[in-house]
């Protein structure tokens, strides 16, 4: 079968990981002879416009180039956060294959940003052959819809693991976008409030220069790394912590819990869903204090064994792209069907 994976976002030279577990997935999909696919992202020169509209324009031509010089007739559309991507695959099939299908995968902020309400979101969704949502509390926001749906994550590297008597150089380690959403507010008064802990932060965004200016001798910060290298880090420090205000799963728990340290996270959709054991992490409040983050991490610390590491690898198992991917193209195939 002939699959186009696409996406509203993509990798910038300012945000090189950006929609990096799409490209990530594709390629894992990319692997089984069963499925031809192509990728279609946001192209890099369309964050060049500051202005969405712009941007936008900019996909849509880009994208209907790409479809007029394709090889292929695409049996499939798989879209990664659904709205609104969807108008422009929906292009596809008025003017490209009218028997071609679509599957969108949900991500979170096209599911928290609109309203079952809005007729244009509704019926588009009523085109799809199978919703994918990526945790299970992100689906129960669509419980009145009927149709195919299912929870799959977006998948971590199946390289993330853990790694036997690798030195803890690191008490804690964030990982991920520097923004509000993301808690990089909170994360920056945490740092400045605990000089007596040494701190790795991986990530880019609008706080950036804040990390970078920050005089910290316990704070280690690079505005990103590779797979390998976060690896590395993650079995390097004792505690992931997480601060969003809003997360539908978080890739970067699955990443921290598969080389088996433990997490500390405020609650969010993601948080509550893969640390529902409490040998896995510890669930904070959004209106937490340090002194919650310090208790927790000491708890964590003082109960911290070899089988406690195994539980949490195993639990992340489930996450890892080889499992992810297999599930997805059998979503496939039954859309064909």
């Amino acid at each position: 079968m002939n699959c186009l994976i696409m996406s509203n976002m993509g990798p910038s030279k300012y945000k090189p990981a950006l929609g990096r577990f799409v490209t990530n997935q594709f390629d894992e999909i990319s692997k089984d002879h069963q499925v031809n696919a192509s990728l279609f992202l946001m192209p890099e020169k369309a964050y060049e416009y500051n202005n969405s509209l712009l941007r936008y324009a900019y996909f849509l031509f880009s994208f209907i180039n790409f479809c007029r010089t394709a090889r292929v007739k695409f049996d499939i559309i798989h879209v990664h956060f659904f709205y609104p991507t969807v108008l422009f695959a929906y292009l596809y099939k008025l003017f490209f294959n009218r028997k071609v299908v679509f599957i969108a995968t949900f991500h979170g902020t096209d599911v928290y940003a609109y309203s079952l309400k809005n007729k244009l979101y509704k019926f588009f969704i009523s085109k799809l052959k199978s919703r994918i949502y990526v945790s299970k509390k992100l689906a129960e926001r669509h419980r009145e819809l009927s149709g195919q749906s299912t929870v799959i994550s977006a998948g971590i590297l199946n390289t993330f693991n853990y790694e036997h008597d690798t030195e803890k150089k690191f008490d804690f380690v964030f990982v991920g976008n520097l923004e509000l959403v993301k808690g990089a507010d909170r994360l920056l008064k945490f740092v400045k409030d605990n000089k007596d802990k040494s701190i790795l932060v991986v990530g880019n965004g609008s706080f950036s220069e804040q990390f970078s200016s920050l005089k910290h001798s316990g704070l280690t910060y690079l505005k990103s790394a590779t797979p390998e290298r976060l690896c590395m880090f993650f079995n390097q420090s004792k505690c992931l912590i997480n601060l969003s205000r809003n997360e539908s799963f978080g890739l970067v728990i699955a990443e921290a819990l598969s080389c088996g340290i433990p997490v500390v996270a405020t609650d969010t959709d993601g948080a509550s869903e893969q640390l529902s054991c409490n040998k896995l992490g510890i669930i904070i409040s959004q209106n937490f204090s340090n002194e919650e983050i310090e208790n927790s991490f000491n708890k964590l610390q003082l109960s911290e064994s070899p089988e406690l590491i195994a539980i949490r690898a195993k639990s992340a198992e489930q996450y890892q792209l080889k499992h992810v991917a297999k599930r997805v193209i059998s979503e496939y195939q039954n859309a064909i069907k």
